[in-house]
């Protein structure tokens, strides 16, 4: 082979890796957007394209509707907007639990019992609400010195759960059975708190016996006082008081009644007869069930001898 010809070959093989470059710079320019692409849509384009096929709408949403007693608060619209439902996706396995848990921190459920899912993606929520069940009542400063004084309350379910405020009136008073005791404050003073009294808790516990017949008898309040015959041991004495004044020392509350007392479904059974004989009368009497029922009094309510707190 002669220089010329070995020139050319020399050539030729500059030519041919030189228009090999511009395709290796383009495979090198497009090979990283094409792996930036592939991991972009991993781990957001089908993340996103997922939301949007199988977020949760809350239109599918079917929950139990709310009893008549909560009447301002939006319960299910209140749980949506916290629990951030529009985030929320129908491939998630723990969508269920979530909406459970979010539900179940609302001031006015007591439980959720069950959510079920369907493979339309239709959510059904069953909830137990909590029923305000009486109005714990707390003395007011008064507007001016020396003025009357007044009252305001808390609205308290079986378990003594403080409820929502502004879904009650002051004509609610007339609505449910009022709990009244010396310096009664709750503990945290915060809805969806328990009370936290013990108090509160025994007097719940009456209210809750009475409940079914509190319209019948007409019964309005329970009186807590301390039971001075308890020496060191906490111990409560509960009173009634009637929508036309009439009074009753019950006692203790049920199933906490002392050895010589008679239990709640005699003194029930005492208290409805008493009442109809009680009614006839052109005044308020006073009937203290703690006695045995042969030594039964029926004395005017002004002659009995009440707390200085029911003689108002």
């Amino acid at each position: 082979m002669n220089s010329d010809q070995e020139n050319q070959g020399l050539f030729a093989c500059a030519a041919n890796y030189v228009q090999r470059i511009p395709g290796a710079a383009l495979m090198f320019a497009v090979l990283p957007l094409v792996f930036l692409g592939y991991f972009g849509w991993l781990f957001y384009g089908a993340e996103h394209l997922d939301r949007g096929l199988y977020a949760f709408d809350t239109e599918n949403l079917t929950v139990t509707p709310q009893p008549t007693w909560i009447r301002r608060t939006q319960v299910v619209d209140e749980v949506i907007e916290v629990g951030a439902f529009e985030e929320l996706s129908l491939l998630d396995p723990q969508i269920t639990a979530t909406i459970a848990q979010a539900f179940e921190t609302h001031a006015w459920i007591k439980s959720t019992l069950r959510v079920t899912k369907s493979g339309s993606g239709e959510l059904v929520v069953d909830l137990l609400y909590r029923e305000p069940r009486a109005l714990v009542f707390q003395p007011m400063a008064s507007d001016e010195p020396g003025g009357e004084a007044k009252f305001g309350f808390y609205a308290v379910d079986d378990e003594g759960y403080v409820l929502p405020r502004q879904d009650f009136e002051s004509e609610d008073a007339f609505n449910y059975i009022a709990i009244i005791a010396d310096g009664i404050q709750p503990t945290k003073n915060k809805v969806r708190m328990a009370f936290g009294d013990k108090r509160i808790s025994e007097a719940l516990e009456l209210c809750r016996f009475l409940g079914p017949v509190r319209e019948k008898l007409g019964l309005r309040a329970v009186f807590v006082s301390p039971d001075k015959s308890t020496l060191g041991v906490d111990g409560w004495l509960m009173s009634l008081e009637t929508v036309d004044r009439h009074t009753v020392s019950w006692g203790h509350a049920p199933n906490q009644e002392s050895t010589d007392e008679e239990n709640a479904q005699s003194k029930l059974a005492r208290l409805k007869t008493w009442l109809e004989d009680a009614r006839k009368a052109d005044v308020p009497r006073y009937l203290d069930l703690q006695k045995p029922q042969s030594t039964m009094e029926s004395l005017p309510a002004s002659a009995a001898n009440l707390p200085a707190w029911q003689l108002r």
